[in-house]
């Protein structure tokens, strides 16, 4: 979790692939909702999350794809 709170500071990150990261939890995918800037995610096959985590993206205001 702090490893993804961490990269969630970068002010301009706009793209993450987190793809076969079983240890990704909603917590982590909580904290990338601070990211302004955040257009692409991928959690494909990313066990441990939940449609609550990925719901917690909503508030990126340019995402535009999520894969799970």
């Amino acid at each position: 979790d702090a490893g993804v709170a961490s990269l969630a500071t970068c002010p301009f990150l706009q793209s993450v692939n987190f793809e076969g990261c079983s240890n990704l939890t909603d917590a982590c995918v909580a904290s990338l909702a601070t990211c302004p800037f955040l257009q692409s995610v991928n959690f494909f096959e990313c066990s441990n999350l939940t449609d609550a985590g990925v719901a917690s993206l909503a508030t990126c205001p340019f995402l535009q794809s999520v894969n799970f």
